[in-house]
């Protein structure tokens, strides 16, 4: 009887260290996996970080009470790119969605092949305050998931085209004291999903 009760017992604590065994592993497999930024997309960030120099704040940052930072300069060739600062990647995918760079000092002229529009995934792009010049036609023709579009306080200049209206996601599209000019493209009226829209302290005709 006494030989009985020693294998139950053993019996009963194996049995506990199988369900301990098994609870820990499947919280294992039930995290969720956390890649690393996609390789193609840390070289549109660096590549996009050598079109700009880095110069002195906007003095509007600190008007709007708003910390100036150079974001960039902790962006290297060797560190994951979704721990850059500004960025913000999908946890599952590693792709860029978001890209802050508000008052980050930059300045420099932009292209029509700038590297951003290779960032096809981004949700949401903020360069306000800094000190870009030159069109955006091209530039966010190819970011058709923007849902927040902040350009304001820059130098951008030129027309807007029409194909904006193509970024049928829009919440917010903020091209606030810039120095674009023309006429206010008609397409805008397509943003059907657009409750926030600032275009004033420009020279549209």
């Amino acid at each position: 009887m006494k030989g009985f009760w020693n294998s139950k017992s053993i019996i009963r604590i194996t049995l506990s260290f199988i369900f301990l065994f098994i609870s820990q592993f499947s919280d294992v497999l039930a995290a969720p996996t956390r890649h690393l930024c996609r390789p193609e997309q840390k070289d549109a960030l660096l590549a996009f970080k050598n079109e700009f120099e880095i110069g002195k704040p906007s003095p509007d940052c600190k008007s709007y009470g708003i910390e100036s930072h150079r974001k960039t300069e902790s962006w290297g060739n060797n560190s994951d790119c979704c721990n850059w600062e500004g960025v913000t990647c999908n946890a599952k995918s590693g792709e860029v969605i978001e890209l802050d760079l508000r008052c980050s000092c930059l300045y420099g002229q932009f292209h029509s092949n700038s590297s951003i529009r290779n960032l096809g995934f981004l949700t949401t792009l903020d360069l306000s305050f800094n000190d870009f010049k030159g069109q955006i036609t091209s530039l966010i023709e190819n970011l058709s998931h923007l849902t927040f579009l902040d350009l304001s306080s820059n130098r951008f200049s030129g027309q807007i085209l029409n194909s904006i209206g193509g970024l049928s996601n829009l919440t917010t599209l903020n091209l606030f004291s810039n120095i674009f000019s023309g006429q206010i493209p008609s397409s805008i009226g397509n943003l059907s999903n657009l409750p926030t829209l600032y275009l004033s302290n420009n020279n549209f005709s």
